[in-house]
């Protein structure tokens, strides 16, 4: 879990072709020179990153976030899933 943090990057905030769970809560992020805020692919296994007894497997959760910025890069969505 990520939070309160001010993200200010060139490239990806999360980059993930096997899972995870991730989460961004009450967080800044500068999308000015961002490329996208997030590439984010499951695993085909959702055991792979299920916790001991949470019940939560291959998740990306952003909660109570802020975007600044004027973003120009090519891609057409900043959150890929």
């Amino acid at each position: 879990m990520l939070d309160q943090c001010n993200f200010d990057i060139a490239t990806r905030v999360i980059f993930t072709t096997d899972g995870a769970n991730i989460a961004i809560t009450n967080s800044v992020i500068n999308i000015t020179n961002i490329i996208q805020v997030a590439v984010y692919q499951s695993s085909t296994d959702c055991k792979v990153h299920l916790p001991e007894n949470t019940g939560i497997a291959n998740n990306i959760l952003f909660a109570n976030n802020t975007l600044v910025g004027t973003t120009t890069n090519i891609y057409r969505q900043m959150i890929h899933i």
